[in-house]
């Protein structure tokens, strides 16, 4: 019986055919998805670690948070290791991490990228307000297009666990370590 549950809950993932994207999630009844120190193990149980593990093991890629690869990266320096930061709803250029590791080369700590709006469904009026203000010059601060060297991520305590304008936050929290950080309007990513 335990045989043929695990065949008809696990056998859809492992189908043959076009791509098929699945997600565990472990949250507690308060909507925390880890515990105040980031380790996701007490939340979800054995049983919960159990199913993830055999998700794992029939995936090709697999998302994880900074902090977990991080730790399986743990024989490489962290100045070594570029963390480039988008979201799901985002979309970037085939050259986008290309870019980030370049400017990393160039010994740049944190790299606040552009970001250019999906502006195909908006009226035109709010198309030009809203093309006009990510064209600016200046310097902007969008998660969706952030590199961080994992060192100066580190030093800056990582992202914590804000609500919001997490980006901000770290990108401060690197400057305040000293980190050298620079703006670039190359490889903007479609969000």
């Amino acid at each position: 019986p335990g045989e043929a549950a695990a065949w008809a809950l696990y056998a859809p993932l492992a189908a043959p055919g076009g791509p098929f994207w699945y997600a565990q999630v472990g949250q507690t009844l308060d909507g925390r998805i880890a515990t105040a120190s980031g380790d996701a193990r007490d939340v979800s149980g054995l049983g919960g670690l159990r199913h993830l593990h055999r998700c794992r093991a029939l995936a090709e890629a697999v998302i994880v948070g900074v902090r977990t690869a991080l730790g399986l990266l743990d024989d490489v320096p962290l100045a070594q290791i570029c963390i480039a930061n988008t979201d799901g709803a985002s979309l970037v250029p085939s050259d986008w991490l290309a870019r980030q590791r370049e400017l990393a080369d160039e010994g740049w700590d944190a790299v606040l990228g552009r970001v250019q709006p999906d502006l195909a469904d908006l009226p035109e009026a709010l198309h030009r307000a809203i093309t006009g203000a990510v064209a600016t010059p200046g310097e902007r601060i969008y998660g969706a297009n952030l590199g961080l060297r994992a060192s100066a991520y580190v030093a800056a305590g990582g992202f914590g666990s804000a609500a919001e304008h997490e980006d901000q936050r770290i990108v401060a929290a690197v400057r305040r370590t000293g980190a050298r950080v620079t703006a670039s309007i190359a490889s903007p990513v479609l969000t």
